[in-house]
């Protein structure tokens, strides 16, 4: 019986001391530190947003002015919420994530890891039937990959229409000798009901898209919903802004009287640039410092703007309080707009433009050349309503080939060669 006690006292200690101290690996990163393994469980279920809190709070009046019945605000979570937790860990920390599904019995499932470069583990990338068999209702599988490209990164489920019900959350790779990144911003969409199941196909979420997206949201919250707010001094306190959205919604970000230094670009260290107002698109990730070059605002208003897509809905704001005094903007580069569009304006920075601080050697001799032939078509009448992705170069608009099947006629059905030297 002594011993039997002594067991369950340990147990209770060790729950109590994890939650007292928090999540051992959010912690700073030092050069003498010994990686951590830090390990994480994921459910993922249905689950309603807003209402629910609503409802137990009895605030019916704040649920009747969001507009919270119970069918349009469902959603898909981790661990009950949308976006799901953070993970946070240091540069050489193994992450393990145990994920289950209990989400409907229809519902096939995978997490990827975006940005993680995953090298020794292509087995944990996420990819279903490619690099994994999905994961059905009711079964689990364990991810387990080294963080070895410090960073911001974020996980989705690998279908479309899962991400774009809220099956996302945000990784954070922090380094010894660098800023941690505190404030971390998910830019995303929320659409009036759940699009899981509505289209079936990857085909058909990127082609079809029969329900609009309703609205922008910043950190799973959209305007009326108590948005995060921040209070940092500016050009001390990296912030990290990352675009979550599953479809083609590019967002313009600025902020009154403020410019923006870029210091990481797509979880790689870049030599800094500013602009006066950054665009982002899914799946990119930027980490700035914000610089004043107007007056001085107690309450700044960062402005999100939605574009291609999402270019007809409110824009989202959110207010960040600078603490202390704020540095004034050097006359280092400076763009009006830093975008992934290649355009001629040489007032406006391209995404190709930006240097690596630690370019990658590429002088190396390969042991094994691979040549893989690909077809081509081309696809008439094309505008921008029928594609949700679309990339643009040197002013040329490029789109994916599989809108137009009556093309398809034109093309092999062998497969590809492939030539090794």
């Amino acid at each position: 019986m002594v011993g039997e006690g002594m067991q369950i006292f340990s147990v209770l200690f060790l729950t109590y001391f994890l939650c007292a101290v928090g999540n051992p690996c959010e912690r700073k990163c030092g050069v003498d530190l010994q990686p951590m393994t830090c390990h994480h469980k994921f459910t993922l279920h249905a689950t309603t947003i807003n209402c629910d809190h609503c409802q137990r709070k009895n605030r019916t009046a704040q649920c009747l002015n969001q507009k919270c019945d119970f069918a349009s605000k469902l959603a898909l979570s981790v661990n009950g919420k949308t976006p799901g937790p953070t993970i946070q860990v240091c540069l050489g920390d193994r992450i393990i994530v145990d994920v289950e599904n209990r989400l409907p019995s229809s519902f096939e499932t995978s997490i990827h890891w975006h940005g993680i470069l995953q090298k020794g583990t292509p087995y944990y990338d996420g990819v279903s039937r490619v690099t994994q068999c999905p994961l059905t209702t009711g079964t689990s599988f364990s991810y387990s990959f080294v963080a070895d490209n410090p960073g911001t990164h974020f996980y989705h489920a690998d279908s479309v229409t899962q991400h774009a019900d809220g099956i996302y959350g945000a990784i954070i790779v922090n380094e010894a000798g660098k800023r941690a990144r505190e404030n971390v911003i998910l830019l995303g969409t929320r659409n009036d009901a759940l699009v899981s199941g509505a289209y079936g196909a990857l085909h058909g979420a990127l082609v079809g898209q029969n329900k609009p997206v309703a609205k922008l949201i910043l950190n799973g919250k959209a305007n009326n919903e108590n948005v995060d707010e921040f209070e940092a001094k500016l050009s001390e306190t990296l912030f990290s802004f990352v675009n979550v959205a599953a479809y083609d919604c590019p967002f313009e970000i600025a902020m009154e009287s403020h410019s923006f230094k870029v210091v990481n670009a797509q979880g790689s260290e870049i030599l800094p640039v500013f602009a006066e107002k950054i665009v982002i698109y899914p799946g990119g990730r930027y980490d700035v410092e914000i610089y004043q070059i107007g007056e001085k605002c107690e309450k700044c208003v960062l402005k999100v703007s939605g574009l291609h897509k999402c270019s007809q809905l409110e824009q989202i704001k959110t207010v960040i309080r600078p603490v202390g005094d704020q540095n004034i903007a050097t006359n280092e580069i400076k763009a009006k707009s830093l975008s992934a569009n290649c355009s001629k304006d040489p007032s406006n920075l391209c995404n190709a433009q930006l240097e690596g601080v630690n370019p990658p050697d590429i002088t190396f001799t390969p042991d094994l050349t691979f040549f893989l032939t690909f077809g081509h078509m081309r696809v008439p009448k094309v505008s921008n309503e029928d594609v949700e992705f679309r990339f643009v170069l040197n002013d040329i608009e490029y789109y994916p080939t599989f809108l137009d099947s009556s093309e398809l006629k034109y093309f092999s059905r062998k497969w590809p060669e492939i030539l090794i030297q």
